[in-house]
């Protein structure tokens, strides 16, 4: 009964996010505690690419395999949101920043659920 109410209530926070992760039987690796971390810290959508290399810089041990697998995992749960841009640019709300691809392939962008909530 306490893992339903956990898997509605909405993520409103790091913690909130880790919950429903539990309620909804995922395994807590580092590598998915990493992840939600600094999109939570972020508050932007980023790609893919950008989680890798901004976990990377920060000294975390994760591999490209592992972000994608861990940003599909989470993005099937409900627990982060991933947007496709079939121009090949993500944008921020205020549209200030700006990421292209040079595949014809659409990017992907990822973000914690409650970031989109008002506030």
């Amino acid at each position: 009964m306490q893992s339903e109410a956990a898997a509605k209530k909405p993520i409103r926070s790091l913690e909130d996010a880790l919950d429903r992760c539990q309620a909804q039987g995922m395994r807590l690796s580092k590598q998915r505690r990493f992840i939600l971390e600094l999109l939570w810290q972020e508050k932007e959508h980023l790609s893919a690419r950008e989680i890798y290399n901004r976990l990377n810089q920060r000294g975390k041990d994760i591999g490209h395999t592992s972000v994608y697998q861990n940003l599909d995992a989470l993005a099937e749960q409900g627990i982060i949101e991933c947007i496709d841009r079939a121009d090949g640019r993500l944008s921020e709300t205020s549209a200030i920043r700006t990421a292209t691809s040079t595949a014809s392939t659409p990017i992907k962008s990822w973000m914690c659920m409650s970031n989109c909530l008002p506030t």
